[in-house]
């Protein structure tokens, strides 16, 4: 019984930790997809792209 509630328990604790994982990365991906279409814009404003606070370079 007691190794029953042992699995139990760290079943849903691996469930918990992998639903956070899942919604972080869906969160970050979100910003990133935000952050991307506020550089797009202002490559639209500027008409050059004159970003020093872009990092990450994607389709290369």
């Amino acid at each position: 019984n007691n190794v029953v509630k042992n699995i139990v328990i760290f079943g849903s604790s691996c469930l918990t930790i992998f639903t956070a994982l899942k919604l972080f990365l869906m969160l970050r991906r979100f910003f990133q997809n935000q952050y991307k279409m506020i550089s797009d814009q202002e490559i639209k404003l500027f008409g050059k792209y004159e970003n020093p606070h872009v990092e990450f370079k994607e389709d290369e």
